[in-house]
Formats: C-alpha cells, structure tokens, sequence
C-alpha cells in the first residue's frame, strides 16, 4: 500500500534491507520506486543549487517517484538549504498521498531532532507519521558485522 513508514534501529539491524525489498515489491505492481541515501540526495540538491544544472529536474525526481525510500535519514549535514530541501520534498510527499520510506538510527522520533532541530524535524515526522507508523526494531544483533565473524574474517 501507499503507507509510509519511518524503520528505526542501529546499525545493521535491517532497515536498509527492508526499505529495498519495499522498494522491490512496489516496482513489482508497476509503481516507481527510488532508494537513495538521504545525505547523498542532500548534496546532489545542494551542487544542483549551486551550479544552477538541473536542480528544479532534480528535485521533481524526489517528489513525485511513486515510493522515495530515503535511508540514513539523520546522518547528513544540517543547513539551512538542506532543512529547506527536505521539508519541500517530505511536504510535498504528504499533501499528494505518495509513499515514503525513512530509515534512521533515531530509536525514537525525539532522537532524530538531534541532528538537526526539532523546529525543522517535527513537522516532517509528523507529516510522515500521519500516513504511517514509526516502527522501532529492537534486539538486533549488527548483521553485517555478523556475517563477517561467521566467515571467519573477525
């Protein structure tokens, strides 16, 4: 379905792994979908901006894919510009019903103020979390750290 959800946990917990298979099973009922590293759709905004090279193109891109799977939300470098950005793209998600996809190492929506303010964050997880849940997994061991000791490698 069209719901949006915020995936919460630590590092190599499987957020990751489930936003691509959502990503996967919405590509699967002919939808678009696009995962992209929050920090990393930031800066392309950010050097669009700058170099005044496709940045009204690029922004469209993040607004209007069927479902965005924005990952690491939290980790990217907080400016005015980037606040700016993302409210637009997250706001603009809400008011058309598409569906949005956000994982963080935030285990709670207070921790993922931190990074940036609440002022600037409270009305993005709102808006994300009125059309979805903030789903928190907990008990996780680091898959990836995981596989490496089971392959000997640690």
């Amino acid at each position: 379905n069209n719901k949006s959800l915020i995936l919460a946990g630590n590092s190599g917990s499987g957020k990751t792994h489930l936003g691509i298979g959502i990503a996967i099973e919405a590509m699967k009922n002919d939808r678009q979908a696009l995962v992209i590293n929050a920090p990393e759709m930031l800066d392309n905004l950010r050097r669009a901006a700058r170099e005044h090279t496709g940045f009204f193109e690029l922004m469209q891109k993040y607004k209007d894919v069927s479902c965005l799977v924005l990952d690491d939300l939290g980790k990217e470098r907080s400016t005015e510009a980037s606040n700016d950005y993302l409210y637009q793209i997250i706001d603009y998600r809400y008011r058309h019903g598409l569906q949005t996809i956000v994982t963080t190492n935030a285990l709670k929506p207070e921790d993922i103020y931190k990074p940036w303010t609440e002022k600037t964050m409270k009305p993005i997880i709102s808006r994300l979390m009125e059309n979805g849940d903030w789903i928190t997994i907990t008990d996780s061991a680091d898959h990836r750290q995981q596989r490496l000791y089971n392959c000997g490698n640690i």
